[in-house]
């Protein structure tokens, strides 16, 4: 299918499983979510006018074992959406292997993906946490770059070890709440 304003797939208000595929250009996005609890696995995502998959609006989405990869923008954007990136291949995407912006709570599992050639060899983390969150560790050579992360009063962010996390230029991590970022000889932060 083409879409000019959403995708080869757009899921809205939806629960698919999409699995075994191959998503490959779309007009904009490869597949769209928007407040969906969409399954996404064992899929081949490339040459998409912009993003791989883009998920907005509390979408609920499990993303895993997929290649995706020659999109002219993000592999995989998530706007305020809870989402799971699991094992996933990220290769010659134009912007972030990964990019997501939170207004809530990190609270899924992001391990096992790979990066390699993408504009930014990265997971993307910006926007304000508000309540406790975890970035996991476990991604292969693939740090999280944040972008004007806040964390909220009474809340906290902890970043487990061995992790690697770096910051665009100019912007900051802005603690209103807890950070914590324990990490131990061999298993650094």
């Amino acid at each position: 299918g083409y879409s000019e304003d959403f995708g080869n797939i757009f899921c809205n208000y939806a629960s698919p499983t999409i699995t075994n595929c191959e998503i490959s250009y779309s007009g904009h996005d490869g597949i769209f979510c928007r407040e969906s609890s969409a399954i996404i696995t064992n899929n081949i995502i490339t040459n998409n006018q912009y993003r791989g998959v883009y998920c907005e609006q509390n979408s609920s989405t499990i993303i895993a074992d997929n290649t995706i990869d020659n999109n002219i923008s993000d592999g995989v954007t998530a706007w305020s959406s809870d989402i799971t990136l699991t094992n996933n291949s990220f290769s010659n995407n134009a912007g972030y292997a990964a990019n997501l912006s939170v207004c809530q709570v990190i609270e899924s599992p992001i391990t096992g993906n790979t990066t390699t050639a993408n504009g930014v060899n990265g997971i993307k983390v910006n926007g304000t946490l508000v309540g406790n969150s975890t970035l996991p560790t476990g991604n292969i050579d693939t740090p999280y770059i944040f972008d004007n992360l806040n964390i909220d009063p009474n809340f906290t962010l902890t970043i487990e070890a061995p992790n690697v996390v770096k910051f665009t230029s100019r912007q900051e991590l802005d603690i209103h709440g807890a950070l914590i970022a324990d990490a131990d000889p061999g298993s650094e932060i």
